[in-house]
């Protein structure tokens, strides 16, 4: 468990009302955080898709020379 995660119990705990905003906060900020590592993984699949476009770009030039 997070300190985030402390703190929302122990003032659960104690009957306080600001759970609910500091359980929107702490899912907010998790969500934040899958977002960044799914764009930070995002460059690394960009070359394979380069190569595979450069690929059928040479393979309709090929055609087009064959074919005219």
């Amino acid at each position: 468990m997070t300190k985030q995660d402390h703190e929302i119990n122990n003032s659960k705990d104690r009957g306080q009302g600001v759970v609910k905003v500091m359980g929107k906060y702490l899912i907010r900020t998790r969500y934040q955080v899958t977002k960044i590592y799914q764009l930070k993984s995002r460059p690394q699949g960009v070359p394979l898709r380069v190569r595979k476009m450069l690929k059928s770009a040479q393979a309709i030039d090929e055609f087009n020379q064959d074919g005219v």
